[in-house]
């Protein structure tokens, strides 16, 4: 028990000190689907309803507890980098609101396929993976995308889409 909360108590403290990254070094949402899929749906809807922010903490709604404390031993999350991934995911969404659900989705299903299929991100931003047109001069005129929102689809996509490599 006293093992289990100096871990959990080292990770928050871990996981306080990870600035929040513009792009992960893993599919995060690969590896939900992976590791998480069978018992739970889609990382986003999951956020949106289990858990809620407060003073820029991620809790869940049924205990009112700190998730980073929760995450490690929710079947076996040991490795930081990966149990830093999904909480800096799950406030995204959280904090997202569902806007790509609701702008997005009556084309496009899911964020995280879109990224995978069709961008790419380099130092330069998010393209597209086969015309090369930026992501945010594309988004100005598409769907039903406003100017206000164009910069949150650019970080979303800059966060999700695979890292391009160089030939």
């Amino acid at each position: 028990m006293l093992t289990t909360i100096l871990r959990a108590s080292g990770l928050v403290v871990f996981l306080s000190l990870v600035p929040a990254s513009e792009a992960f070094s893993f599919d995060v949402h690969q590896f939900f689907e992976t590791k998480c899929g069978r018992c739970h749906q889609h990382s986003g809807d999951l956020a949106r309803q289990n858990l809620f922010i407060d003073g820029g903490v991620l809790r869940s709604r049924e205990s009112g507890d700190d998730i980073r404390l929760f995450l490690p031993d929710h079947h076996g999350h040991p490795d930081p980098a990966e149990t830093a991934a999904l909480y800096e995911t799950f406030i995204w969404q959280v904090r997202s609101g569902a806007m790509f659900k609701t702008k997005c989705a009556i084309c496009h299903v899911r964020a995280s396929d879109l990224a995978r299929q069709s961008l790419v991100r380099d130092d330069d931003g998010v393209r597209g993976r086969y015309t090369g047109v930026d992501l945010g001069e594309f988004l100005v005129h598409h769907g039903r995308i406003d100017d206000d929102n164009v910069n949150f689809f650019v970080q979303l996509f800059r966060r999700l889409a695979p890292k391009q490599i160089p030939f």
